[in-house]
């Protein structure tokens, strides 16, 4: 076979497969919003244009790193909380709707707070019954301002066999005093909600220290 008819042929095997793979794949413009426009802008949009609302002032810096509150008897509170950069929010078809920031984290209850004998009394780090997936006990939490934040936490200290097992709350933080630096920690649930609903194992309402 000539050099001119291999050139031809590789030429057109590349042209094919490059026409099958541009059928795949669709180009995504993603346009950057301030984390606070969420409360004023349609979150999706429809087809290739996405949103993304980011944590553009470095908001959320205040709130990430390791608290603790001391609880009697030798117990420590303690949460962890981490920062996820354009986490995709899906449709129930699984597309991508939109990203956004957040504040992601676990929390735990220890006996003897950082030492060697230190013991686990509950933690949200785990995983779930029947998986092998750990999901954030706190999640889709964000600020504005630095100073309050608002997500959602999941106490799953209940035993598995509790109908408050994996119970939903609405938590808040708000930074205190900045030396040295604490936070009030509160759960709540609507005024709707149904007594057995407001059921918590964690705290609800603690003061925390920032440790790093």
């Amino acid at each position: 076979m000539s050099i001119i008819k291999k050139t031809l042929m590789l030429k057109l095997t590349i042209l094919v497969l490059c026409t099958f793979t541009s059928c795949k794949t669709t180009a995504q413009t993603v346009i950057v919003k301030d984390i606070s426009e969420m409360k004023t802008e349609d979150w999706s949009v429809d087809g290739s244009v996405k949103k993304y609302f980011k944590d553009i002032d470095n908001d959320f810096a205040s709130f990430l790193g390791t608290w603790i509150a001391p609880m009697g008897n030798n117990q420590t509170f303690v949460v962890s909380l981490y920062k996820v950069t354009k986490n995709p929010r899906r449709d129930t078809n699984g597309n991508v709707e939109y990203y956004v920031d957040d504040i992601e984290g676990h929390y735990r209850l220890v006996e003897n707070y950082d030492l060697l004998n230190e013991q686990v009394i509950y933690t949200s780090n785990k995983h779930w019954v029947g998986t092998t997936d750990v999901y954030p006990g706190i999640y889709v939490m964000k600020s504005n301002d630095g100073i309050h934040s608002y997500g959602t936490v999941m106490d799953t200290s209940f035993p598995v066999s509790s109908p408050y097992y994996r119970q939903e709350g609405r938590l808040g933080m708000k930074i205190l005093s900045t030396n040295p630096t604490t936070a009030q920690w509160r759960i709540s649930k609507g005024s709707d909600a149904k007594p057995e609903d407001r059921v918590f194992n964690i705290p609800t309402d603690i003061i925390l220290t920032k440790v790093n």
